[in-house]
């Protein structure tokens, strides 16, 4: 899957699973625009996802058409506009949402990652730390880790990994916060501490553990820790299950570089 889709994949589950966000609640007639709305929701961001921006572009506004004041219309609206370069059409169908549904916080670790990605960092904090506290959040862990990943960009690294703490003490086996503490630890000169955080987010992809950048991370690791048999090891795997890859060229110019 590659990255679009995967976001559109993770934006839909956000927007549409469970209740619909609208403000009034109504029950009846009424709500057959809004599941027309929804319909519509889902349509562009598949749309989208195929790289036909007509269609996508004609299936959202229909859905904010048919039910203004539904909070995931805009949100995918903004979604779409930010993927197509324009974030201050973006921005302004975020804010709508917020409006519509400030509660929500599915809707405000969205906004945080947009406002982060656009370098306003103090304001993506505020939105991250408040879905994270949310009572309703069923996943806080995500957006701890959001604004772990945004701490990094400031960059303040010790509180990064402070949020990456958070992060796991609700959920001991989130991949994302696990990996990236593992990162941190090792460019912050704690290969011990690295290692651990690694071996935990293998255990935590099984079945399938491995991936380029994790045996990369493994090699440096493990010759900053001074194991030549383990890095040996995490070497091997990479020339040999991802070989051409960014990762590999690493490999073999830290492995000349050492004579090896």
């Amino acid at each position: 899957m590659n990255r679009l889709n995967a976001m559109l994949s993770l934006v839909a589950a956000l927007l549409l699973v469970g209740c619909v966000s609208v403000s009034d609640g109504r029950r009846g007639p009424a709500a057959e625009p809004l599941e027309a709305a929804r319909f519509n929701v889902q349509l562009g961001l598949e749309y989208l996802g195929q790289g036909r921006r007509d269609l996508a572009m004609e299936k959202l506004t229909r859905a904010i058409e048919q039910a203004p004041r539904l909070a995931d219309a805009h949100v995918a609206m903004a979604f779409a506009y930010n993927h197509w370069g324009e974030p201050q059409e973006a921005a302004v169908h975020y804010r709508r949402a917020i409006r519509l549904d400030r509660d929500n916080p599915n809707i405000r670790n969205t906004y945080g990652v947009f406002l982060c990605q656009h370098g306003d960092l103090r304001a993506a904090e505020r939105e991250l730390l408040s879905a994270a506290h949310a009572a309703t959040y069923s996943t806080p862990e995500v957006a701890w880790t959001n604004a772990g990943i945004c701490a990094e960009k400031e960059p303040d690294l010790a509180k990064a990994e402070r949020f990456y703490r958070e992060a796991l003490r609700v959920n001991g086996r989130h991949q994302d916060a696990l990996w990236q503490l593992a990162k941190v630890s090792f460019n912050t000169g704690n290969a011990m501490q690295a290692r651990a955080f690694l071996q935990r987010y293998v255990e935590a992809r099984q079945p399938q553990p491995w991936s380029a950048e994790s045996l990369w991370l493994c090699f440096q690791v493990e010759v900053t820790l001074g194991d030549e048999t383990a890095a040996a090891h995490c070497a091997n795997r990479l020339r040999a299950d991802f070989a051409g890859t960014r990762e590999a060229r690493l490999l073999e110019d830290a492995e000349r570089a050492r004579g090896r």
